[in-house]
């Protein structure tokens, strides 16, 4: 199972991280939960992203951008 404080810590810092990018978080995490879950809705992303773990949250996404980089 992964590290609660990782997935704590991704919850608080959604706010402040759209903010930043004038996004509102929704709009912001649904590539990440694709990444992540692998679908644009269910299953809920801050659980999926806790039993999955850091290390297999990070690697998703690392997959994810380079399809997307290898399109364009």
């Amino acid at each position: 199972m992964g590290r609660p404080g990782f997935v704590a810590h991704s919850r608080m810092g959604r706010q402040p991280a759209a903010s930043q990018l004038g996004l509102k978080a929704g709009p912001m995490f649904q590539p990440i939960r694709v990444a992540v879950c692998g679908r644009k809705n269910e299953p809920p992303l801050f659980e999926t992203m806790n039993v999955l773990g850091r290390e297999a949250c990070l690697e998703r996404i690392a997959k994810a951008r380079a399809a997307i980089q290898s399109l364009g």
